[in-house]
């Protein structure tokens, strides 16, 4: 009994993986029931050390792991991580130094789990026993938000310290005094809800196309949830998740005009992908954007639905047009984005996604100017994660108010310089930049077919361009990100077989 326990727990612990990806998907539960957190809390930690001693009893593959050429560098990032904490211990957080440690943590574990999987388990089995769970699990949470935005339902939280937050539908008003829809659904931000389901999007294809479907019941399954993530990713509209999907095909086209241009005898495979690639991103626009118009016509059907929630006295409220602006006038800067009436909504919405403020990208720019102005005052080893209000304190003759204010930074790179300097920085760009030169020339080489992973990756990274949320921390893109280099390395390289 003990070493079937060993084995589930340890040896093979594809249910590890499984638990913390469904862990790292949940939604803003805590909005509605706020003693939550204290489960999620005490919950991580418990995977937190699953996972030390999963590495621990693993010691020696994980030497060998990390000991190998192709990671050796990433060594050079973790001692670039805890040379921060060092550097900093006079001013770095309790916070921060966690979350440096969970940076770690997070690559320690994720890196190396396709290659421990794949000694006891085929490729279908590692995808399908961890990834099932989470497709069921983001499939309610999708659908769920859907038919918020559907039945045109707007949520106000009041959270610690009075901070605002949306769940549903949230309308805001643009530069030009109309309205834009974002839906947030259960989760707290548009952007990285459609970066969830961007993921998604990408792994259904490849379970469809590369792993493959043995019944008509996977089939259908699969394709209903590939309609309600698309129809989630549709709705939240974002900008910098619809640009991360077509650079990524862009990228890809480039690789099969590389593979005409240097493996001439591939030319009918390249030509062929790079059509179903155009085929692809043209199906992918049309249903985008049909997606958001049939479901604003079902939206329009409905007067909006809004329902405050003050998490300190656990009201739950539903609003009226005369109580809305008077309870809520204290915590919306925009007291036009909550005041809509059905008339309102139908005579002055738009469904394009523009600026909401006179600065292209919503203030990003000044956010970044404001990060890298302050990183200039260690632009080695940096402050340490989530220490831009406290780094700022140090500097009060520097104008950097974004900073000072705790903003977050919008962008994983300007996010990773801040964090852990010049050193990390090039330290991990150095090793993404070896890693996807080697798989980008592996495509080019070889006689294979679209690879879904590598296209999502490259989207994700590409996303984080406009999201603080892939190279610090351990949320699911890192998860995710890591997770699948680790994949596809391991299927690519020989000596990382050997």
């Amino acid at each position: 009994m003990f070493e079937r326990i060993k084995e589930i727990l340890l040896k093979n612990p594809v249910i590890f993986f499984s638990i913390y990806f469904l862990f790292s998907l949940k939604p803003k539960i805590e909005f509605f029931v706020p003693n939550i957190v204290v489960f999620y809390k005490y919950f991580h930690y418990v995977l937190m050390i699953w996972g030390i001693l999963i590495a621990l009893y693993h010691y020696k593959f994980m030497y060998n792991f990390f000991k190998n050429k192709v990671y050796l560098i990433l060594i050079g990032f973790f001692a670039a991580i805890i040379t921060t904490v060092l550097y900093n211990i006079q001013y770095i957080s309790g916070e921060s130094i966690k979350t440096s440690a969970l940076t770690i943590f997070v690559m320690v574990i994720f890196l190396p789990a396709y290659q421990l999987l794949s000694k006891k388990y085929t490729e279908s089995q590692i995808f399908k026993w961890i990834f099932y769970p989470s497709f069921i699990f983001k499939f309610f949470i999708s659908l769920a938000s859907v038919i918020m935005y559907l039945f045109n339902i707007s949520i106000f939280i009041i959270g610690d310290n009075n901070v605002l937050y949306y769940a549903g539908v949230r309308y805001v008003e643009l530069e030009s005094k109309k309205f834009t829809l974002l839906l947030y659904g259960l989760y707290s931000d548009p952007n990285y809800a459609a970066v969830y389901s961007l993921t998604f999007l990408f792994l259904g294809f490849f379970l469809w196309y590369k792993v493959g479907l043995k019944t008509k019941v996977e089939k259908v399954c699969l394709s209903i949830f590939i309609i309600v993530e698309l129809t989630m990713f549709s709705l939240s509209n974002s900008r910098g998740a619809e640009l991360a999907f077509y650079t990524s095909v862009i990228f890809y086209v480039i690789l099969m005009i590389l593979k005409m241009i240097f493996h001439k005898e591939q030319s009918k495979l390249a030509r062929k992908i790079i059509f179903q690639l155009g085929a692809f991103s043209l199906v992918f626009m049309i249903l985008i954007q049909a997606l958001k118009v049939s479901s604003f016509v079902a939206l329009e059907q409905n007067n909006p639905t809004k329902i405050l929630i003050i998490n300190k006295t656990n009201t739950f409220l539903k609003l009226s047009d005369t109580s809305e602006k008077e309870i809520l006038k204290q915590y919306v800067d925009n007291l036009n984005e909550i005041s809509l009436n059905l008339n309102q909504i139908k005579k002055n919405t738009s469904l394009a996604k523009e600026d909401s403020s006179t600065e292209f990208g919503n203030g990003r720019f000044t956010i970044w100017k404001d990060a890298l102005h302050l990183s200039m005052n260690s632009p080695l080893f940096g402050f340490g994660p989530a220490m831009q209000k406290q780094a700022a304190s140090r500097y009060p003759n520097l104008n950097v108010p974004e900073m000072k204010a705790g903003r977050a930074f919008h962008n994983s790179f300007v996010h990773l310089f801040f964090s852990f300097g010049a050193v990390g920085f090039l330290a991990l760009a150095i090793w993404f930049i070896n890693v996807f030169f080697y798989l980008s020339r592996k495509i080019v080489r070889d006689n294979i077919q679209i690879n879904f992973i590598f296209m999502g990756l490259v989207a994700l990274i590409v996303a984080s361009a406009f999201l603080d949320s892939i190279f610090v921390n351990n949320d699911y893109q890192q998860m995710f990100l890591y997770f699948m280099l680790g994949y596809l390395l391991t299927t690519n390289v020989s000596f990382d077989r050997n």
